[in-house]
């Protein structure tokens, strides 16, 4: 398939901006208020001699036996625990993950609603270590057992034939070979054997599907209502995109995106730009409580049959002053990435799986450098 966008050059379909009533009607909407029209569009698109409109005759279909490019960077405001099912972890400030995706409808759990089983083709992941002194001898086998453990494993997907990803689940955690005979080692020693039925087990499971929930969190597009496409604009609440994962704390998050589809060069291309506020913190502690003001940009691109076939976006987020996070000064948050669909025979050539050094350093001799995605 023809790659026609990267995640940091959004610069390629030139945004028209959004007039401040787009803005009043998101506000007005959410308010349960009549809204006005939608807002021209934009000067950019191609002249149409008619008005073209896509009726989404079956919101699954991007779910019929298809397969995926997924690759996202995360910079968190602190890092992400990362642990082995053995007694090791470190932490990662810094982390990228991608991965070849097989979707296909499993069962329909109500009218509009569909669970969809995906298996992990193949995985790669770069990470970043908080402690520069940690050793790639100690953090990289942890990092190889989450490859080992996730490659060929299968998540499982509730969606919605209006574009929105409800769950993600992560239903086969396995222990590599290598794994197995640590845990024979453990055993002899005393310890209790390791796998993904203990409560560490099930600890790095949970961490695990965290790492994929947000990296799938693009395929989550609410369409308009009545799911048809047509030329204009329409508003977005709480989208999935706007959270920050950290382990067992909350992320409650609020905001909008403001999408505005125009055909450009044969392409169906929705540009996406919104804002919001998102609150971390543990449920019962508005002491440890932060915030985080975030800004979104995306351009999405649907074929003729209503199927969102790539996406790219830009999320960057900035703690504000009323938490302890906001007190240490220029504290953030940073989320980009890509989807795209990809053809049957498609062969992706994955990046190896390494400890490498932090954003903007030089490569050493046991760390290659941070290299974004493209």
């Amino acid at each position: 398939m023809r790659t026609l966008l990267t995640p940091l050059a959004l610069c390629a379909f030139a945004w028209t901006a959004l007039p401040a009533a787009a803005a009043d009607r998101a506000a007005a909407e959410q308010a349960g208020e009549p809204s006005g029209a939608a807002a021209d569009a934009s000067a950019a698109a191609e002249p149409e001699t008619a008005e073209e409109i896509i009726v989404i005759s079956d919101g699954f279909a991007r779910w019929d036996n298809t397969r995926w490019h997924v690759q996202t960077q995360i910079v968190f405001p602190t890092f992400y625990l990362v642990q082995a099912f053995r007694n090791t972890e470190f932490e990662a400030p810094e982390i990228q993950v991608e991965f070849v995706l097989t979707c296909n409808k499993s069962f329909r759990r109500a009218k509009k609603r569909f669970e969809v089983d995906c298996q992990i083709e193949d995985i790669a992941f770069a990470m970043t270590t908080l402690r520069p002194n940690r050793k790639v001898s100690d953090v990289g086998p942890v990092l190889d057992e989450w490859d080992a453990t996730l490659t060929g494993a299968a998540a499982q997907l509730l969606v919605a034939d209006d574009g929105r990803v409800i769950g993600v689940g992560l239903e086969q955690v396995r222990a590599d070979d290598k794994a197995e005979e640590l845990a024979a080692v453990a055993k002899e020693a005393g310890d209790a054997a390791r796998d993904a039925d203990t409560v560490r087990g099930q600890a790095v499971r949970e961490s695990m599907r965290g790492l994929l929930r947000l990296s799938m969190a693009a395929f989550h597009m609410r369409l308009p209502q009545g799911n048809v496409l047509r030329e204009g604009q329409w508003v977005e609440y709480q989208p999935t995109l706007f959270e920050i994962p950290t382990g067992d704390q909350n992320t409650m998050s609020g905001g909008y995106l403001i999408h505005q589809l125009d055909r450009y060069k044969g392409h169906n291309v929705v540009q996406s730009k919104g804002e919001g506020t998102v609150r971390v913190g543990w449920a019962d502690d508005d002491a440890d409580e932060n915030y985080f003001k975030m800004k979104f940009d995306g351009v999405a691109i649907y074929d003729d049959s209503g199927i969102m076939t790539e996406r790219v976006w830009a999320l960057k987020g900035r703690a504000t002053g009323s938490g302890t996070l906001g007190e240490l000064g220029n504290v953030g948050y940073f989320h980009s990435g890509r989807i795209r669909q990809l053809k049957q025979e498609a062969v992706v050539l994955l990046r190896d799986t390494a400890i490498v050094g932090r954003p903007n350093q030089p490569a050493t001799e046991d760390r290659p450098a941070w290299v974004p995605i493209e």
